[in-house]
C-alpha cells in the first residue's frame, strides 16, 4: 500500500495549532483503496510545534512580506 498526503492545513484555534490532513491510500498497482480520508490533531509535541513555527515563519518571510513589498513598489 502507498499513502499519499493530499492536503495539510494548520489552523489557529483557542487550544493551539490544529493540524488537519487528508490522504489517499493506493495499492501497489495504483488502484485507489481509500480516498479523501481526513484526520486532525492539536500540536503539543515540541518537535511538531517547532515545525509549525518554521512553516509560519517561511510563509511570512517568503510569501507575505514579498507580496507586501511588491505592492509598495507598485505605488
Amino acid at each position: 500500500m502507498i499513502t499519499k498526503i493530499t492536503s495539510i492545513s494548520i489552523i489557529n484555534t483557542s487550544v493551539g495549532d490544529r493540524v488537519a490532513y487528508t490522504y489517499t491510500t493506493l495499492d501497489d498497482e495504483g488502484k485507489i483503496y481509500k480516498e479523501n480520508v481526513k484526520g486532525d490533531f492539536v500540536a503539543f509535541n515540541k518537535e511538531v510545534l517547532d515545525h509549525v513555527v518554521a512553516i509560519k515563519e517561511y510563509v511570512k518571510e517568503n510569501k507575505i512580506n514579498k507580496e507586501l513589498n511588491k505592492t509598495e513598489e507598485d505605488k
